[in-house]
């Protein structure tokens, strides 16, 4: 995805005149962040919009700095650190008003919630097929006719027309054939007589599913004497089943090491949502200890981690 980003980062730059502006939040994987930001090279102007404390974002700032001059809003559906799911109706009416293009990180919120480009109204949305259960293929959806009009870094033996213009080479077919497979997985979690009856069914199950999990790690993690758990509450409707926390006197580090020394894995960090960390004035400390739901886990592991953690706050 991010390979993917830049490329079309720099395709849309070549329509751009110096002064223009282009949109993106301290809420975002680097990612969605760092090909913008590169086009200040070209006298682009690239804005920020801020964080609010609960880890959503401002949407007093963020229609403050949109302008008649701003010409690409970047934003995620939802945050893979805080899992803060963005109010994208809302900014896509925003970008429509000033003709600004509406480009989507849908990365950490694919694999958890239905996502419909359709509805959605996007002009590009990219995602990574590994994080539902694929290989790892970076995924570009182009409205119709929006790529077709980008000056792409392509080679002329490659086929000039969408989807091809922005490919560089080869494609990945066996990848790609992992691709299908792990669409064909998900869809085995729902029922009807299509393939996408069966996606948005499964979705509905999964989304239920690690809702629920998500709601017992939340619980669980709330009972710890000295942690804190950082993004939106879970009675949020919209919310990606991701929870981040810091423990009172002990680094993100020292935390997942001793939960791998019991077989459970966890990542400390920031996660490429570097700027996020920043923003909430975390990266001192190390950081966040992260922990994820997926359709795999059980409410046992769940448990499992729960006394884990206690035994490791006792000790």
């Amino acid at each position: 995805m991010t390979s993917l980003n830049f490329v079309l980062a720099n395709a849309i730059s070549r329509s751009l005149q110096p002064g223009d502006e282009i949109l993106i939040t301290q809420l975002d994987h680097e990612a969605n962040r760092g090909p913008w930001l590169h086009q200040r090279r070209h006298g682009i102007v690239v804005r920020e919009v801020l964080l609010e404390e609960d880890g959503s974002l401002d949407y007093a700032d963020l229609e403050k700095k949109i302008s008649e001059k701003t010409r690409v809003i970047a934003i995620g559906l939802a945050s893979n650190i805080f899992g803060t799911v963005n109010e994208i109706d809302r900014v896509r009416q925003l970008a429509y008003e000033v003709g600004a293009l509406l480009v989507v990180d849908g990365v950490h919120f694919v694999p958890h919630l239905l996502t419909d480009v359709r509805a959605i109204d996007c002009d590009f949305m990219l995602c990574s097929a590994y994080k539902f259960y694929g290989p790892h293929v970076g995924i570009l959806y182009s409205r119709p006719g929006a790529l077709d009009r980008l000056d792409t870094d392509r080679l002329r033996v490659q086929t000039q027309n969408a989807p091809y213009r922005i490919e560089r080479g080869t494609l990945n077919h066996a990848a790609l054939a992992g691709v299908s497979a792990a669409v064909d997985f998900i869809a085995s979690f729902g029922e009807g007589s299509t393939l996408r009856e069966k996606i948005v069914t499964a979705m509905a199950n999964i989304q239920k599913y690690e809702r629920s999990l998500a709601q017992q790690l939340y619980l669980g993690l709330r009972d710890l004497d000295g942690v804190d758990i950082y993004g939106p509450p879970l009675k949020e409707t919209q919310r990606a089943p991701t929870l981040s926390f810091t423990v009172e006197n002990k680094r993100p580090e020292e935390i997942c090491k001793y939960l791998a020394d019991h077989g459970i894995c966890a990542w400390d960090g920031h996660f490429y949502a570097i700027r996020a960390v920043e923003a909430m004035g975390l990266m001192g400390q190390g950081g966040v200890t992260r922990m994820g739901i997926a359709v795999y886990n059980t409410p046992d592991e769940i448990d499992y981690v729960i006394s884990t953690l206690k035994q490791l706050l006792n000790s």
